[in-house]
């Protein structure tokens, strides 16, 4: 007999106890105390809202009180709405400088209104001259 005929005979009998004892230490390495979790995945119930535009809006009520940062005791011969400022604050002006203009309108309605009475009482006073005058002929 030769030594590969020899080899050949024994494989069986060496190698399938090692391929047993191979099968058996994976076998019990899968058997371990520990179990595997089945973990589930647990599905929350949330709320969906869809934002948008709100048809109400908030309000908010405070009390206070509001003042000027700067007061002037400033007085114009005739009253009216301010239109314009013509100077800046800080900024240095002369005797006779435009400081700001007022609307016009209400001083020109009461100089048109003033025009009417001076020309009512011109008239008046014709009428009364000539009714003198009438006086002086009887």
């Amino acid at each position: 007999m030769s030594l590969s005929s020899s080899i050949f005979r024994r494989l069986p009998v060496v190698g399938l106890p090692t391929a047993a004892v191979i099968a058996a230490v994976l076998g019990l390495a899968g058997c371990s105390q520990e179990k595997a979790e089945v973990v589930q995945e647990v599905v929350r119930p949330v709320k969906v809202v869809e934002i948008g535009e709100a048809q109400t809006t908030r309000q908010l009520d405070y009390s206070g009180s509001v003042r000027a940062r700067t007061e002037m005791n400033l007085g114009f011969r005739i009253a009216g709405k301010v239109t314009e400022r013509l100077v800046d604050i800080g900024q240095h002006v002369n005797e006779g400088d435009v400081l700001a203009r007022i609307d016009p309108a209400d001083y020109e309605l009461s100089v048109k209104s003033a025009a009417a009475s001076l020309d009512a009482a011109e008239r008046q006073v014709e009428t009364v001259d000539l009714a003198r005058k009438r006086a002086e002929q009887l």
